[in-house]
């Protein structure tokens, strides 16, 4: 089949380039200056650095072809970025989130959905209601209303979205996808009838590796225990979520002793094929458990626990997780209620399958203020500058903040403060902060006790550019700095890759991945093997 461009052939049917003056003339000149004329789906260009067998390449105006890369420049300390306010209603109740990417009871929580460049929060509006809003720039606009209890992950591949509501005793699964006219439709799925009453005692883990949304929940009744779940929606061709299957259900976690615990958090164990890292407060002695699992199709086995900070009757309130995929390090915070400290942690995974987790070297203190609550904190890994951030409420200087936790040493360090949001009230009663990956910057946003209600903010830790926007084929074989070699050009089959899946639809990341996240990327073609992919596409820049 010929390939066309505004009603013209430019690839025919026997795979050669045609009519190329109808493309863009910056890259009919870089075409010709490579010497591209009628080859059959592939031409030579000289290498621009050393490319690697496989590698997307980009296409430069003096003809050369340089390997897809990007350049991160590491800021140092968290920089304002975009730091205006914006008054996006509320007042919304005085309660806090307690983990990095996914919280939980009556909390603020937001979610980015990059596919369709919107972030999704959802916060408690009064006792017994909760709104999940949309945001795309600076538009704001209230979807539906649950109860209390509500928990946000989004599944970049798939592109759905699950949140996590709890009813009563009633914990429900929605699962969301974006319809054709941008609202949003679901199905549903009640997880148990059984949940306590009481705040904090669940959260919600996406696997986008698997397409699994991992439910983490306390079950009451004769007995109290920590269990999970696993769903994952069925997706039509045209995105629609047509229903959702239960993978494995209502598995033992941990038995509780005596009472319900509460502030789970959880986090995938990137390293592995599906671990996990749980953390949660122990109610009959207020210590700090984390529980490491494995949790799949099978259910939940190799549980190995360990207390890493102890408790008192009026001690530790909260706990939140992160996982630093480049140390393999899990960093944790504890904040504690008397006498007034934030605590950050490092654990290491068990050294063999079914062991208990460890700490590495000692804590340190983030901040000796008196947390809102002390369950103001969250965590979340910067995959730019490869730390951990830690986002706060500070008591004493009535601010949200934020500050680099390094973890690559025995013990964490944390880095210079950056001061996000002051309150017009007594302080800022929720906070959240997400990553946005198509702009590479963070947004905060918190809700204050005076009259601004919910507001937000954005910050950055570094500035990043990149040539895929320039992608044009892939390197046939290895090409050494000013060697020349053959790139692959639109309808031959890129081999040498890894990890596709078959009939997927794959694109140019920015730092020359391929991955089937379309944000800030270049769609290049459908895989037909785990290592070939098929080039669909032909980058006109």
């Amino acid at each position: 089949m010929a390939i066309k461009v505004g009603g013209t052939d430019v690839i025919t049917n026997a795979r050669q380039l045609s009519n190329i003056a109808s493309v863009d003339s910056t890259t009919v000149t870089a075409l010709s200056n490579a010497g591209v004329g009628s080859g059959a789906g592939k031409f030579s260009a000289t290498a621009d650095g050393a490319i690697a067998i496989g590698k997307p390449v980009a296409l430069q105006t003096n003809g050369t072809v340089k390997q897809i890369t990007e350049t991160v420049n590491d800021l140092g300390t968290p920089a304002a970025y975009l730091n205006t306010t914006e008054n996006l209603g509320g007042p919304g109740w005085g309660y806090q989130p307690s983990m990095a990417y996914f919280s939980t009871y009556k909390f603020l929580y937001q979610v980015y959905m990059y596919n369709n460049n919107a972030v999704l929060r959802s916060y408690n509006y009064n006792e017994t209601n909760g709104h999940l809003t949309g945001v795309t720039g600076r538009d704001s606009q209230q979807a539906n209303e649950w109860d209390t209890c509500m928990t946000l992950a989004y599944d970049p591949v798939r592109l759905t979205m699950g949140l996590l509501v709890q009813q009563s005793s009633v914990l429900k699964l929605y699962l969301y996808y974006v319809k054709s006219d941008a609202s949003l439709g679901s199905n549903v799925v009640t997880v148990t009838s059984d949940a306590p009453t009481k705040d904090v005692q669940h959260c919600l883990v996406c696997d986008r590796a698997t397409g699994y949304y991992h439910v983490f929940y306390n079950v009451e009744g004769s007995y109290y225990d920590i269990r999970a779940s696993i769903y994952t929606p069925v997706v039509s061709a045209n995105g629609t979520v047509t229903s959702i299957t239960t993978i494995a259900s209502d598995d033992l976690v941990y038995n509780l002793p005596g009472e319900t615990d509460t502030f789970l958090s959880a986090v995938k164990d990137e390293s592995s094929t599906s671990d996990f890292m749980l953390v949660h407060k122990r109610e009959n002695d207020k210590a700090m458990q984390a529980d490491y699992f494995t949790h799949n199709s099978s259910g939940v086995s190799n549980v190995g626990s360990a207390i890493y900070e102890s408790g008192t009757t009026t001690g530790n309130q909260a706990t939140s997780i992160a996982y630093n995929t480049e140390d393999a390090k899990f960093v944790v915070t504890s904040n504690y209620g008397n006498p007034s400290h934030a605590h950050i942690y490092t654990l290491l995974k068990p050294s063999s399958t079914g062991g208990n987790p460890t700490l590495s070297g000692s804590a340190i203190n983030y901040t000796t203020s008196n947390l809102a609550t002390n369950v103001s904190s969250r965590l979340l890994y910067d995959p730019k500058v490869k730390d951990v951030l830690v986002c706060y409420w500070d008591n004493s200087a009535n601010e949200i903040r934020v500050r680099r936790v390094d973890s690559s040493g025995t013990s964490p360090t944390v880095g210079t403060v950056l001061s996000i949001k002051s309150s017009d009230g007594s302080g800022y009663l929720l906070n959240d902060f997400v990553y946005l990956d198509v702009i590479n910057r963070f947004m905060v946003y918190g809700r204050s006790t005076g009259s601004n209600g919910h507001q937000s903010a954005g910050f950055r830790t570094s500035t990043v550019t990149t040539n895929n926007t320039d992608w044009i084929g892939f390197a046939e074989s290895a090409i050494s700095n000013s060697a020349s070699g053959d790139i692959l050009l639109i309808g031959s089959v890129a081999e040498n890759q890894s990890g596709l899946t078959i009939g997927s639809t794959y694109y140019v990341q920015v730092d020359g991945t391929l991955d089937t996240a379309s944000g800030s990327a270049i769609k290049a073609g459908r895989a037909i093997a785990a290592d070939k992919l098929i080039i669909t596409e032909g980058n006109t820049a």
